[in-house]
Formats: C-alpha cells, sequence, structure tokens
C-alpha cells in the first residue's frame, strides 16, 4: 500500500485510514513524500527547507505506523511532477493500493497542487486508488460545534 503525503488534514486522514487498512491486512505501508522540483532547476538543486519539510512529514508517519503495529517504509523522492513520482513509486513497489487524501489547496513546498497531482494519479496509477475526499465546510463546522 501507497500513501502520498502533504501538509494538510487530508493527507493525515489517508495515511491513517491506511494504516488501519495495513494493519487489517497485515500488509507494509509505503509513505512517500515527493519533493517538486522546477524545470529551471537541476533535480539535485538545494531546497534544504522543503527536505526538511519532508523528512518531518515521514517522521510523523513513521510515528503513527509504529502506533498502529505496521511495517513502514518512509521514501523521499525529488521529482518535477509528484504524480510521475508516485506513479513510478507504485509500479517499481508494486502496490495493490494508493490511499490519497484529495483537497482542492495549493501546497506550496511538498507536492505541489494537489489537486492536480490527485488527478493525475487517478488516471495513470497501476492499481487502486483510494480516494479520501476532504471534509466540507459544513461537516467542519458541525463538527466544531
Amino acid at each position: 500500500m501507497l500513501v502520498p503525503l502533504v501538509e494538510d488534514p487530508e493527507s493525515e486522514r489517508a495515511f491513517e485510514l491506511g494504516c488501519r487498512l495495513a494493519a487489517d491486512s497485515s500488509a507494509t505501508l509505503v509513505a512517500v513524500a515527493a519533493i517538486e522540483v522546477a524545470p529551471v532547476l537541476p533535480l539535485d538543486a538545494h531546497m534544504r527547507e522543503e527536505e526538511a519539510v519532508a523528512r518531518a512529514l515521514l517522521e510523523r508517519a513513521g510515528a503513527t505506523a509504529d502506533a498502529y503495529g505496521v511495517r513502514f517504509s518512509p521514501v523521499l523522492v525529488r521529482a518535477r511532477e509528484a504524480a510521475d513520482a508516485i506513479v513510478e513509486l507504485a509500479r517499481k513497489e508494486r502496490v495493490e493500493l494508493v490511499v490519497i487524501g484529495g483537497s482542492s489547496r495549493k501546497t506550496s513546498s511538498v507536492g505541489g497542487s494537489l489537486g492536480a497531482t490527485v488527478r493525475r494519479v487517478l488516471e495513470t496509477a497501476p492499481c487502486r486508488v483510494l480516494l479520501v475526499a476532504p471534509v466540507s465546510e459544513r461537516i467542519r463546522a458541525q463538527r466544531a460545534a
């Protein structure tokens, strides 16, 4: 099972769902943090802030996976497009399921526009994709009340 990570609540919800599914099926959970590198820069350009964010995401994911008792494999990749890196990793690892959080918000450092990334993963993934939809504002307001 593969779960892409970005800094947003939908990604966290997707990872927790992935942990529950992996725990139920004794699966290994691969978490990927993709750093998108602009075409004008070399792929190995210094991006210390983005790398720190990605490493922190993977660290938190590892702690969550430990809490669920799930085998966990963290992956940090650099790519021009996060979706391409996610799909390539899904092929390489021969995953059966990608669990991805859906959002229309932009993330600035890791993952770029998740909305576009989600669409691309849905269109090109070599396996099933489980989309964890964002919680609507109405539901958020009800939960807060």
